[in-house]
């Protein structure tokens, strides 16, 4: 029997019981359907409620065409999306090397594994994770070796770094995973968390036809504020934070193609986003945080 969707009661974040209807966003990529986003009234972080069961939710990934998990079309979005991720990887090694402690780095939902691969080729050990079987067998396609995340806590390695790119609003329950990442970490160890930010001026932009929603994909909409509000709950502490630029015109041309069928205008709004994060009062399109409960 179909399980039915879930309505979610209480903030994950703050525990506030107070959820209030805000838009209503289209899943584009999939399904055609549409989804209900409510917000938090203490702490703004959006939620994708009611959303697809557990046993549900993988259908609306149609994993096998999934863009993260590895299969390419001959596409400009396509295209566009291999060429951002190119130059994200150096981006995030370059931003990260120097605060991460010495030791072993975890990838934590590698999808195909293309960071993994690049921090390989800069010879420092990681272990990816991934959960889809087909992403994973597209890794090893590739020569990587990626393993299912039902095996994370099992490994015997403390990881020095762990790091979840767009992964964390994928996850239902938010506080179960911290908790078990925490687990794993090296003493002085960090956590990197990466999602888009609700609070940027692309999200502002766009609303509705914002692609990062991606609902029902995504269960959780960001922003800086809760989620740092997450991470020190679980006694951790924000070391260090910056944008991913590239990232915002990529989502833009995508929202663009969504809402005017002009992906090309969506360079202007993802320059836009980007000079009103550097020299203005927003903050970029895509965030990462660094959490860690030592001082390196």
């Amino acid at each position: 029997m179909k399980q039915k969707p879930v309505d979610i009661l209480r903030c994950p974040v703050c525990d506030n019981a107070s959820i209030i209807p805000r838009i209503k966003a289209k899943d584009h990529y999939y399904s055609q359907q549409e989804f209900n986003i409510s917000v938090c009234s203490k702490c703004d972080l959006g939620i994708t409620t009611p959303r697809p069961s557990d046993e549900t939710i993988s259908e609306y990934y149609d994993s096998a065409n999934y863009i993260s998990h590895g299969k390419f079309k001959p596409s400009f979005r396509d295209n566009l999306y291999r060429l951002v991720k190119l130059f994200n990887n150096s981006y995030k090694f370059r931003k990260l090397i120097d605060i991460v402690p010495r030791g072993t780095w975890c990838d934590y939902g590698a999808g195909d594994g293309s960071f993994v691969a690049y921090i390989k080729s800069r010879s420092t050990p990681i272990i990816g994770f991934e959960p889809d079987e087909n992403a994973r067998q597209n890794a090893q396609k590739k020569g990587l070796h990626l393993q299912p995340l039902s095996e994370f806590t099992t490994v015997p390695t403390a990881f020095a770094c762990i790091t979840l790119w767009h992964v964390l609003e994928h996850i239902p329950n938010l506080n179960d995973v911290i908790v078990r990442l925490q687990s794993k970490l090296t003493s002085g160890g960090a956590i990197v968390i990466a999602v888009p930010n609700s609070a940027s001026k692309d999200a502002e932009h766009y609303g509705s036809y914002w692609a990062a929603l991606d609902v029902p994909r995504h269960l959780w909409h960001f922003s800086p504020k809760n989620l740092e509000h997450i991470f020190n709950k679980h006694g951790m502490h924000k070391v260090k934070s910056f944008g991913l630029p590239y990232d915002a015109f990529y989502i833009s041309n995508l929202s663009e193609r969504y809402k005017t069928g002009n992906p090309l205008l969506g360079i202007l709004h993802g320059l836009s986003s980007n000079l009103s994060a550097k020299f203005g009062t927003r903050t970029h399109s895509s965030i990462v945080m660094v959490f860690t409960k030592n001082a390196f």
